[in-house]
């Protein structure tokens, strides 16, 4: 019998501006193809009366919303916090009970909207991370755990860097220095450093 938990959705922040109506957020799928991010706002084209198409500014200073009101929020930065590797909770096992989980977090460093960002664009996508994996044996009276790898990272990560196809296909890089250790010392110790692209 195994069980397993899968949390690795993205978290998503919705900001809604007062004075203004809230509208319903769609999902992936029910987007307006005709809608598109473009330099940190959302641009809707709209088609008039009269049949030509006029484009809206959502979230751009000066911008106008569908009720005439203007924008005071833009699209959200990315967030500091995030999941990065996927996190999971496993429960099974051929002879007893055991269990696998992962707990797996990355910090963006700067913010892109901070001064030293303004100077240095690249350094926005600085990132730390911290990934732990662990086998618990629950079947011992005592429940202890058999291995934990504990696997800190710093990295720059870009996920937009080429486009082709017309946007549809993405080109991104991660690139970094990574530890991994089991936490112990002397003859159990197991640790390793790379590099990696």
């Amino acid at each position: 019998m195994l069980w397993r938990v899968l949390l690795s959705a993205p978290l998503a922040v919705v900001a809604a501006v007062p004075g203004t109506p809230a509208a319903e957020t769609p999902t992936q799928s029910e987007r307006d193809p005709s809608r598109e991010i473009s330099g940190g706002a959302e641009m809707a084209t709209e088609t008039e009366d009269d049949g030509t198409a006029a484009q809206q500014g959502h979230g751009q200073p000066g911008g106008r919303d569908d009720d005439g009101a203007s924008a005071l929020v833009g699209v959200p930065p990315p967030l500091a916090l995030s999941v990065y590797e996927p996190m999971y909770f496993i429960v099974g096992g051929d002879e007893g009970f055991n269990a696998k989980f992962q707990i797996s977090l990355r910090f963006r460093m700067f913010d892109d909207q901070g001064p030293l960002a303004q100077r240095l664009p690249w350094i926005d996508d600085l990132y730390l991370s911290y990934s732990q994996t662990s086998l618990w044996d629950l079947n011992e009276l005592s429940s202890p755990f058999r291995d934990t790898s504990y696997r800190p990272r710093l990295f720059y990560s870009h996920d937009d860097l080429l486009r082709f196809d017309g946007g549809r296909v993405r080109l991104g890089l991660e690139a970094g220095f990574g530890h991994e250790s089991n936490g112990r010392d002397g003859a159990e110790s197991r640790s390793t450093n790379m590099l990696y692209v």
